[in-house]
């Protein structure tokens, strides 16, 4: 299971809204209308981007690396 899929497990398990995922922040969710994060840690380009390939065709994937 790869780390979006926990996020957004934990998401539903939470009874939360969004799922905020951006490079160099920490991942977090909308609880409630609260943002909450989900780790300390920031986020990673390379982590982004890996964790978003699992759900996405060749095509998205190229424009992602690319842009």
């Amino acid at each position: 299971m790869s780390d979006l899929d926990n996020y957004l497990k934990q998401l539903v398990e939470k009874g939360g809204s969004d799922l905020h995922v951006l490079s160099g922040d920490p991942v977090r969710m909308r609880i409630h209308g609260d943002l909450i994060s989900v780790s300390d840690e920031p986020l990673s380009a390379k982590d982004a981007l890996e964790s978003f390939k699992g759900i996405m065709n060749l095509r998205n994937q190229e424009v992602l690396e690319n842009d």
